[in-house]
């Protein structure tokens, strides 16, 4: 009996080890009034892919399945919108040794992260419950 309790909390504990997260982060990017929308979901879409394909090199620290979206404030004075990116990562590991962003892929051209400092590589916490891993 001894044997298969401590066989159900290491079996317990392996399962919550493996359980991820759901985590976003922001980019953005001013861009001028005029530009295309294509234009702006083909940079976001980019990002999406630079980090999925980042994440699955390495052993996919923040999972596989990730989504993007987009949106822009109105036209400043200065003939300038600001853009976000947002990148959620559905299967978010975050037991995982991360490199940090200097090892990251390169991002296309000015997008730079929101607030890269805010503890974890500029991800945010979803908060939603925990997840099974893919």
């Amino acid at each position: 009996m001894r044997d298969l309790s401590i066989l159900l909390a290491f079996s317990l504990t392996l399962v919550s080890a493996e359980a991820c997260t759901q985590k976003y982060m922001e980019w953005y990017k001013y861009y001028p009034c005029k530009t295309q929308k294509t234009v702006i979901d083909g940079d976001c879409w980019k990002i999406q892919s630079n980090m999925r394909d980042y994440s699955l090199s390495h052993e996919k620290v923040w999972g596989g399945s990730f989504t993007a979206d987009n949106v822009c404030n109105s036209c400043e004075d200065g003939g300038q919108m600001w853009c976000t990116c947002t990148i959620r990562a559905w299967r978010f590991r975050e037991w995982m040794y991360e490199p940090g962003s200097s090892s990251w892929p390169k991002m296309p051209a000015g997008w730079k992260r929101v607030d890269p400092d805010n503890g974890l590589n500029g991800w945010y916490d979803t908060g939603h419950k925990t997840i099974d891993c893919d």
